[in-house]
C-alpha cells in the first residue's frame, strides 16, 4: 500500500510522477554508492563510509514504501557496474552478487525507514522535539545497519564471492559503512526536505550543497591518499617477495653445485685406483649416504667409453662378473658405445638403466661430448630417464664429468677426445630433486623450472603443485635464467595468496579511518556553521580543535612525505619554516633561525640563481614557480629537492604572503640514476651500450652535418679473445674486456665515444675530425695499445683487433649506413691477417 508522508514535519506531495522521484533516487543511489567505494580495498568488501545507506532510509522514511523499488534498483545496477569493474569477473556471481545486495539493502532501507517513521509520528516534531527524535535514531541505527551487513554477507559467502575467513571483517567494514552514511545522510535529507517546499531549494545552496562538497573533497582527496599509502604496501612487499625469490634461487644453485662435488669425488675414486671395481664403486656411493645428505639423486653411475671393436669383450666381463643376461641396449652396431656398467642404488628401477648406451640419445649425447671438450660437469637437457615406468614419470635430467685415462687430464680437446675413458653421471627426477626445496615458505611461493631460455610448457622440468593454479594470475612473479653446470634454466616464482596477505595495510587503515574521521568533522563543521548563527562561539571552539588536529596531521604527512614547507609575510618580512623543511637541510631550529637568504644559501650555487630569479619574480608580479633543483648541504652533501611557490593576496589584489614547499626527491633522482645507467651503459666494462651508442652517433651525424666538419666511425673485433674464454674461462674472458675497455678510454679524446655492442666487439666515434686521415692514427695507436701483454689474473695474456674504419664527409649517410660500412671494413682487415685496420668509404675498395 501506498503510505502517506509525514505532516508537518515534511512535505512531499505527489506534485510530480512517481518516476521522476524513484528516478533521481536511483542516480543519487548509484553515484553516492560509486563514490563511497573508493574507499573500499581487500580484503574488505565494503566501504568504511557507505552514503546510500542513509539515503535509502531517509527516501524511506520521507516517501513511504513506494520508494522501494527506487533503493533496489539503485543497488542492483551499482553492484553490476562494481563486479564488472573488477578483474576477470564470474558474470554468474556478478549478478546474483548484486541480486542479493540489492535485496538486503531494500530490506534495510523499508525496516529502518518505516521504524523511524513511526517514532516520527509519535514524536511532538513542531514543538522542538527533533532533537531528542534525532538522538533516538542515531541510538538505533547500529541495530537496523545490522540487517544489510548480515543478509548481504551471508549470501556473498554462500555463492562463493567471499572468503570465510574474511566473513567477519566483511561484516565489521559492511556494519560501520551502512551505521555512518545514515548517520551522515538521514539528518543530510531531513534537513533539506523538511518543512515547506518553498525552502528546499534555499537549504540545498546554503547548506546541502556545501556538505556534499566537502564530503565529495574529501573522500576523493582520501581515495588518492589511500592508494598513495597503499602502493607503498605492494612495494615493500614486491621488495620483500624479491629478496625471497632471490634466496630459493641460490638454494637451487648450491644444491646442484654440491652434486657437482659428488660427481668430482666419484672421479677422483677412479683416478686414484687403477681399475675400480664395482665392490669400490659401491662402497664409495654408500659411505655418501645420498638419500640423506644429497636428497634427489636418483641414480650415479659410471659409464665407459667403448669401441665397437671391445663391446662384446666388455659385454662378456660383465656377464661372467654375476650378470649373465647383461647386454648393451639399445642393440645394435656402432661405432663408439657408452654404456652404464656401475649404478648405485642397484635396484628397484634403477635396473632398467643397467647396459644403458647414453650415447645414443641425442640430448644426453650432446652434454656428454660438451663435459668431455670442456672437462666440466655439464647437465643435459630434459630427458625421459630410462627407469621411468609408465607410472607417475617426472622431467629428467642428467650431470655427466668425463673420466681420461690414466687419471690425467689432456691440455687440448682433440687430447681430451682420444683420452677418454668414460663418464661418471648422475640421474635426477625434477620432482623428487626440488622436494622439500621450498620448506616452510611452500604456502608462501610457487616455483616453476624450464630448461633453456623460454618458460615454454614444453620445456617444463618442474612445477610445485601449488604454483598450477595461480601461475597466470600471482600478484608477484620471478623470473630469471640461471646458468647451472652449462645449462640454462629459467627459475619462475610466483607469489600464493599466502604471501599476498601478508600486505601491511596499517598505514592504509590509519589514513583512511583518520581521514574519513577528518572529512565528517569538517562535513560537520560546515554543517554547523550554515545551520544558525547561534552556535557561532561554539563552532569558533571546534574550529581552532579541529585545525590544530589539521596541523598536527599536516606535520605527519609531511614527515611521511619528506615535503618541507615555508611561508613568507610580504608585509613584515618574517619567514617560517616547518618542522620537516628543517629536517631536509639537517639544521637545528634553535640555532638556525629562518630567514630567506639563509634558504637560498643551500642551494647549490649551479642552481642558485634560477631559484633567486623564480622567487624574485615570484614576488614582484606574483608569477608561481614550480623547480627541481639542488641543495649543497654541510659536508658536501647533495640533495634533490622540488620546490614550488605561489602567492596570495587580499581582496583588492594586493600580495600579502608566499608559501612555498619543498620536498626531497634525493631517493628518487638516485633510483633513476641507477635505472638510466642500467640502460645505457654496459654492465661489465661501464662504456655506453648498444643503444647509447646509436644515439650519440645520430647526434655528432647531426652537429657533422651542421659543423660540415669530418667524422670516423671504428668497428673493432678482438683477435684471439675467444681461445683466451676458452681456455682460461669467462672470469678471465670479462677481466680482458675490461682492461681494453680501459685501454680504449686512454687513447680517446674526451669528446670521442667508445662503446661495446656485445661480445667482444667495440666501436668508437670521432667526431670534429679537422681531416679525415687522423682517424689512422688513431687506428694505429689503438692497435699498438692492444697487442701490448695483458695481466690477467696472473697470467700474460696477447692479443690483437682487427679495425674497421669509414669516414663520413659529405654527409650523406645514415648511422645503419655508417655501421654496415664499418663492419665490413673490419671484416676486410680480419681477411686482411688480423691485428690491423681496414678503411671504407660507400662502396669503395677497402685501403
Amino acid at each position: 500500500m501506498n503510505q502517506t508522508p509525514i505532516i508537518p514535519f515534511i512535505s512531499l506531495k505527489s506534485k510530480w510522477p512517481v518516476f521522476w522521484p524513484l528516478f533521481w533516487l536511483v542516480v543519487a543511489y548509484v553515484i553516492g554508492g560509486k563514490l563511497s567505494t573508493l574507499l573500499a580495498i581487500n580484503p574488505g568488501y565494503a566501504a568504511p563510509l557507505f552514503l546510500p545507506a542513509g539515503i535509502a532510509i531517509a527516501a524511506v522514511f520521507l516517501g513511504g514504501i513506494r520508494f522501494l523499488p527506487g533503493v533496489f534498483i539503485g543497488a542492483a545496477i551499482l553492484n553490476v557496474w562494481i563486479g564488472l569493474d573488477a578483474s576477470n569477473p564470474v558474470y554468474w556471481q556478478v549478478a546474483v552478487s548484486a541480486f542479493l545486495i540489492a535485496l538486503a539493502s531494500t530490506l534495510q532501507a523499508g525496516v529502518g525507514g518505516l521504524v523511524f517513521r513511526r517514532l516520527a509520528e509519535r514524536s511532538d516534531l513542531t514543538q522542538g522535539a527533533s532533537r531528542s527524535f534525532l538522538l533516538t535514531v542515531l541510538q538505533l541505527t547500529p541495530l537496523i545497519c545490522l540487517i544489510g551487513s548480515s543478509v548481504a554477507v551471508s549470501g556473498l559467502w554462500a555463492i562463493g564471492s567471499i572468503e570465510s575467513t574474511s566473513v567477519q571483517t566483511n561484516g565489521f567494514y559492511w556494519w560501520t559503512g551502512d551505521m555512518l552514511g545514515v548517520v551522515v545522510m538521514f539528518p543530510l535529507v531531513l534537513t533539506t526536505l523538511s518543512g515547506p517546499r518553498k525552502q528546499w531549494s534555499k537549504r540545498a545552496f546554503t547548506i546541502t550543497l556545501p556538505v556534499l562538497l566537502v564530503l565529495v573533497s574529501g573522500l576523493v582527496g582520501l581515495y588518492f591518499m589511500q592508494n598513495a599509502a597503499l602502493n607503498n604496501a605492494q612495494l615493500r612487499l614486491a621488495d620483500e617477495f624479491g629478496k625471497q625469490s632471490q634466496k630459493i634461487r641460490l638454494r637451487i644453485e648450491q644444491r646442484l653445485n654440491a652434486y657437482e662435488q659428488v660427481l668430482r669425488g666419484l672421479r677422483g675414486l677412479e683416478a686414484a685406483s687403477n681399475s675400480l671395481t664395482r665392490q669400490q664403486f659401491n662402497a664409495y656411493v654408500s659411505a655418501l649416504d645420498l638419500g640423506q645428505h644429497y636428497p634427489g639423486f636418483l641414480a650415479v653411475g659410471f659409464a665407459p667409453w667403448v669401441s665397437q671393436s671391445k663391446a662384446a669383450g666388455l659385454t662378456q666381463s660383465i656377464r661372467q662378473s654375476g650378470f649373465p643376461t647383461f647386454e648393451i641396449l639399445p642393440p645394435g652396431s656402432r661405432a663408439q658405445y657408452a654404456p652404464i656398467v656401475y649404478l648405485e642404488p642397484f635396484s628397484g628401477r634403477n635396473l632398467r638403466a643397467f647396459g644403458y648406451d647414453l650415447y645414443t640419445e641425442p640430448v644426453r649425447r650432446a652434454a656428454m661430448d660438451q663435459a668431455r671438450d670442456l672437462n666440466q660437469v655439464v647437465m643435459s637437457g630434459k630427458v625421459r630417464l630410462v627407469q621411468e615406468n609408465g607410472q607417475q614419470e617426472q622431467s629428467g635430467v642428467l650431470l655427466f664429468l668425463p673420466e681420461y685415462r690414466h687419471g690425467k687430464v689432456p691440455q687440448t680437446i682433440n687430447e681430451r677426445r682420444l683420452q677418454l675413458a668414460g663418464w661418471v653421471y648422475a640421474a635426477f627426477r625434477m620432482n623428487d630433486l626440488m622436494n622439500g626445496l621450498l620448506g616452510d615458505q611452500q604456502d608462501d611461493f610457487g616455483l616453476a623450472i624450464f630448461d633453456g631460455t623460454t618458460p615454454a610448457a614444453e620445456n617444463l622440468l618442474y612445477q610445485s603443485d601449488t604454483a598450477k593454479p595461480v601461475v597466470n594470475q600471482a600478484a608477484f612473479d620471478y623470473t630469471r635464467t640461471v646458468d647451472i653446470a652449462h645449462r640454462s634454466w629459467t627459475i619462475q616464482i610466483v607469489s600464493l595468496p599466502a604471501f599476498d596477505q601478508q600486505l601491511n595495510t596499517q598505514t592504509v587503515d590509519l589514513i583512511r579511518f583518520g581521514g574519513l574521521g577528518t572529512t565528517l568533522l569538517l562535513a560537520l563543521m560546515v554543517w554547523q556553521l550554515a545551520s544558525g548563527r547561534e552556535r557561532a562561539v561554539k563552532i569558533a571552539h571546534n574550529m581552532t580543535r579541529e585545525m590544530k588536529q589539521k596541523q598536527q596531521q599536516l606535520v605527519e604527512a609531511q614527515r611521511i612525505a619528506h615535503i618541507g614547507s615555508w611561508e613568507r609575510d610580504l608585509r613584515t618580512g618574517t619567514l617560517v619554516w616547518s618542522d620537516e623543511l628543517y629536517r631536509i637541510l639537517a639544521l637545528d631550529p634553535q640555532a638556525a633561525g629562518s630567514v630567506h637568504t639563509q634558504l637560498l644559501r643551500w642551494v647549490h650555487p649551479d642552481d642558485r640563481r634560477m631559484v633567486a630569479e623564480a622567487c624574485q619574480q615570484l614576488e614582484q608580479d606574483g608569477t608561481p614557480f614550480f623547480l627541481e633543483h639542488r641543495l649543497l648541504l654541510p659536508g658536501d652533501v647533495i640533495k634533490y629537492v622540488r620546490q614550488s611557490g605561489e602567492q596570495f593576496t587580499d581582496d583588492e589584489g594586493v600580495a600579502l604572503k608566499i608559501i612555498g614547499t619543498l620536498q626531497d626527491i634525493t631517493t628518487q633522482k638516485q633510483a633513476q640514476a641507477a635505472v638510466e645507467q642500467m640502460a645505457h651503459y654496459d654492465a661489465l666494462t661501464q662504456l655506453p651500450n648498444r643503444a647509447l651508442f646509436f644515439d650519440r652517433l645520430r647526434m655528432v651525424l647531426t652537429q657533422s652535418k651542421r659543423n660540415k666538419r669530418p667524422l670516423a666511425l671504428f668497428y673493432m673485433d678482438l683477435d684471439g679473445f675467444k681461445h683466451v674464454n676458452d681456455s682460461l674461462g669467462h672470469q678471465a674472458g670479462d677481466l680482458l674486456l675490461i682492461a681494453v675497455a680501459d685501454r680504449l678510454r686512454q687513447i680517446v679524446r674526451a669528446s670521442d665515444t667508445v662503446a661495446r655492442l656485445g661480445g667482444d666487439e667495440f666501436t668508437v666515434i670521432l667526431p670534429d675530425l679537422r681531416q679525415p686521415e687522423d682517424a689512422i692514427k688513431v687506428a694505429e695507436n689503438i692497435i699498438q695499445s692492444i697487442e701490448q701483454p695483458f695481466m690477467i689474473e696472473g697470467r700474460i695474456v696477447e692479443i690483437g683487433i682487427s679495425i674497421g674504419i669509414t669516414h663520413c664527409v659529405e654527409n650523406r649517410f645514415k648511422e645503419d649506413e655508417l655501421v654496415q660500412l664499418a663492419d665490413q671494413a673490419m671484416y676486410e682487415a680480419k681477411q686482411a691477417g688480423k691485428n690491423t685496420y681496414r678503411v671504407r668509404i660507400g662502396a669503395n675498395r677497402p685501403h
